[in-house]
């Protein structure tokens, strides 16, 4: 992927890994801090005020909870069909990334370039 050159490709990186580090240190309770962490990231890679995407980053983390619960607690395992949990995952990721849309629809990205949800759609 090529972000633009306003973004900080650094802060990107550091956020990115610490939803996934959150994830492993705290394991199947680490829904609260993922979304804290997406949320943190969602800020940097789009270039937006952390409060423009402080809906969508706590429900993808709230996803990424459940899906861990359910893996753990389905007797098939993680590689099992979910059916279980997958539906409430599909309907937070769904929610998730509606509000990350309208977000960055409403939000300027920071240069005016491209817009966020441009980026966001991969149309750059």
């Amino acid at each position: 992927m090529n972000l633009p050159a306003h973004v900080d490709v650094d802060a990107v990186a550091r956020h990115e890994l610490r939803w996934e580090v959150v994830r492993r240190e705290i394991g199947l309770a680490a829904g609260k801090a993922a979304g804290e962490s997406i949320t943190d990231l969602y800020a940097s890679l789009y270039d937006v005020p952390r409060e423009a995407v402080a809906e969508a980053g706590p429900l993808r983390g709230e996803a990424a909870e459940i899906r861990d619960r359910g893996a753990t607690d389905d007797p098939d395992g993680p590689r099992g069909a979910g059916a279980a949990y997958w539906p409430a995952v599909a309907r937070l990721l769904r929610d998730s990334y509606r509000s990350l849309k309208t977000a960055l629809d409403s939000t300027p990205s920071a240069t005016g370039d491209i817009s966020a949800a441009e980026h966001a759609n991969g149309r750059t």
